[in-house]
């Protein structure tokens, strides 16, 4: 494995958005002798190039808000005689509100879209969650709801109690449940 990753951030004044700028190359090569034959189902040689541009912005209306918008694409090249090529993008928009000092909401919408081997898979889902600290310092509470619709339908609902014992000590107790239409229930605890 040999692995590449860079980024620069440029924070300008208070009213403009900060932005971020990242590339990384993954390459993975095991080296297997392509001439004997038994190796040709195990041999591995692929490389994939991710971009990323993402803007941040805080502003005030009634409250305050925090805005992020992400775009990463992908370009993965399979050297094998696999073939197995592939590109994606995501792109994300993210509004994080603070109510109060205990209570924030955050709103986020996902796009997805990739093509591995000719096989197309797209899909957008929708966050909707809030985090609330019932005892300052001690005790939170995180809720979140994201239905997904396109090729991947399901609905996630994430429960989440961390409790600060310490400075350096925590509990946390987390709750996920995948609802799969026309298929299955998954909980996981």
């Amino acid at each position: 494995y040999q692995t590449l990753n860079t980024s620069i951030s440029f924070y300008p004044r208070a009213d403009l958005p900060n932005v971020t700028v990242g590339y990384s190359r993954y390459e993975n090569f095991n080296g297997l002798d392509t001439r004997n034959i038994d190796n040709g189902v195990y041999y591995v040689d692929e490389g994939t190039d991710k971009y990323l541009i993402q803007f941040s912005y805080n502003f005030d209306g009634a409250i305050r808000h925090n805005a992020y918008l992400s775009v990463v694409a992908s370009d993965k090249k399979d050297y094998s005689n696999r073939n197995a090529d592939g590109h994606n993008l995501s792109t994300s928009l993210m509004l994080n509100s603070n109510w109060s000092r205990d209570l924030i909401s955050f709103f986020n919408v996902t796009y997805y879209n990739s093509d591995y081997s000719n096989i197309l898979y797209r899909y957008t889902t929708l966050s909707v969650g809030a985090k609330y600290r019932a005892i300052p310092n001690k005790l939170e509470f995180s809720l979140n709801i994201s239905p997904s619709f396109g090729d991947l339908e399901r609905q996630a609902f994430d429960f989440l109690t961390t409790y600060y014992a310490l400075q350096n000590l925590r509990f946390v107790f987390q709750a996920r449940i995948f609802r799969i239409p026309d298929s299955s229930t998954n909980s996981i605890i």
